[in-house]
């Protein structure tokens, strides 16, 4: 064998050694990649499997019940994402919503209790006795609430999943407190 042949085969195993590492690369990234991905969960799916892990026999309603009547409700903001103050790159994401701590109430459970009122809210598992702008739900869709400790009260975020369900998150929060403070002087 002279040397050009010994080059030539060379280069053309070196070309094919590439190509196999490459074939069996892209086959593995062909493996790793899913072409038929499970189909979209719907807001019933998303409650039901809410329901299912979350909500237990210590998640009970009736200690939920100065919440979602809005008795325990001491204020509501917007939750934004941004400056609100200087006007650049805001977007609404629902409302903030203050309540007052109680006793036995952890963080914690408060959220778990919040969401499985809207799992259960959703797939009409409660009854009606609530009021009609309850923000810690929206009728077919899900909320986001994450509810943190703040001094003598939670703040507990509800965040929709787009601008306009926010909007309403907002509207009903502010209703639920407005209807909660009419209340007090109207019995006086």
């Amino acid at each position: 064998m002279n040397a050009s042949s010994r080059t030539t085969g060379g280069k053309t195993s070196w070309t094919i050694a590439a190509a196999l590492v490459l074939a069996a690369a892209g086959a593995a990234g062909c493996e790793l990649t899913d072409l038929n991905p499970p189909p979209a969960q719907t807001p019933a799916d998303k409650a039901a499997s809410m329901e299912r892990s979350a909500c237990g026999p210590d998640v009970d309603d009736t200690r939920l019940i100065p919440v979602v009547t809005g008795s325990a409700v001491d204020s509501v903001e917007p939750l934004y994402a941004g400056d609100p103050k200087s006007g650049s790159d805001t977007r609404l994401y629902g409302a903030v919503i203050r309540i007052r701590a109680s006793q036995g109430v952890t963080p914690e459970w408060l959220d778990r209790a919040l969401e499985c009122h809207g799992a259960k809210k959703l797939l009409r598992h409660t009854p009606e006795g609530t009021i009609a702008s309850d923000p810690f739900w929206l009728p077919g869709r899900m909320v986001d609430i994450q509810t943190e400790p703040a001094q003598d009260s939670y703040k507990v975020a509800v965040r929709g999943e787009s601008t306009d369900d926010a909007q309403e998150i907002l509207i009903r929060a502010n209703a639920y407190l407005a209807a909660n403070r009419r209340e007090p002087q109207q019995a006086r």
